[in-house]
C-alpha cells in the first residue's frame, strides 16, 4: 500500500522528577513509510512551553511542503510531566491535520486531581488537556487496541492514517521512532548533564 503523505511523529524523552528541568521533544519525520529527519526541540519539565516548541519543530520539518500532504502524530497530550502540546492550536498555526495516539484511555479524574494538587495554574493546563482527552476514540485491530483524538474531520480517515503505520507494533511507526531517539537522546543529555 502507498502513503502519499509525510508524517511526522511526536514523543518526549526521559527526565529525572526533581532533578531535571528539562528534556527534550523530538519529532522524525517520514516519507511515506521511511524515516528521513529527526528533530529536536528542549521543553521545560511541567511548564508549558511544549506546544510553542512542538510548532517550531513541525515548521522545521516541514519547511516548503504543503500543510495538505502532511500528518502529525502526537504521543498523547502531556509531555514532560504536566506540560502539554495542543493539537488544535498546532493545527490552527501550521493547518496541518493532527492525530494524538494513547495506549491507554486517559482517566479523566486522575489527571485532574493531580493538576489539582500540584499546579496553581492548573484550570489553565485541565483546559488545554480535558479538551482533548474528553474527545478521543478508540481502534481495535489485530496490532491492538488503542485510542486516538483527532483534527481530522472524518475519523474514518485517521483510522486508516493509523492503521497504515502500525507497521510492527500497535503504534503508528513515527511515533514508535520518535520514542527510541528521543528517549537516547535524553539519556545522553543527562549523563552529559546538559538538559
Amino acid at each position: 500500500m502507498l502513503i502519499n503523505k509525510i508524517a511526522i511523529g511526536i514523543d518526549d524523552g526521559h527526565f529525572e522528577k526533581g532533578k531535571n528541568k528539562n528534556t527534550v521533544i523530538v519529532g522524525v519525520k517520514f516519507n511515506g513509510f521511511n524515516p528521513v529527519s529527526a528533530f529536536i526541540r528542549k521543553i521545560g519539565v511541567d511548564r508549558t512551553d511544549a506546544t510553542e516548541r512542538g510548532i517550531e519543530l513541525i515548521q522545521s520539518a516541514t519547511e516548503g511542503i504543503n500543510s495538505k500532504d502532511v500528518v502529525v502524530f502526537l504521543d498523547g497530550v502531556t509531555y514532560a510531566g504536566f506540560n502539554f502540546i495542543d493539537p488544535e492550536e498546532i493545527k490552527e498555526k501550521t493547518k496541518m491535520e493532527i492525530i494524538a495516539i494513547f495506549s491507554r484511555k486517559p482517566n479523566q479524574d486522575k489527571i485532574e486531581n493531580a493538576l489539582r494538587l500540584h499546579f496553581s495554574d492548573w484550570e489553565y493546563r485541565w483546559e488545554h488537556i480535558y479538551k482533548v482527552i474528553k474527545n478521543v476514540r478508540s481502534i481495535v485491530n489485530f496490532r491492538g487496541k488503542l485510542y486516538f483524538f483527532t483534527t481530522i474531520e472524518n475519523a474514518k480517515d485517521a483510522e486508516f492514517l493509523i492503521e497504515s503505520y502500525q507497521l510492527i507494533s500497535k503504534l503508528p511507526e513515527p511515533i514508535r521512532v520518535a520514542h527510541i531517539i528521543a528517549k537516547e537522546i535524553s539519556f545522553f543529555l543527562i549523563k552529559e548533564n546538559t538538559i
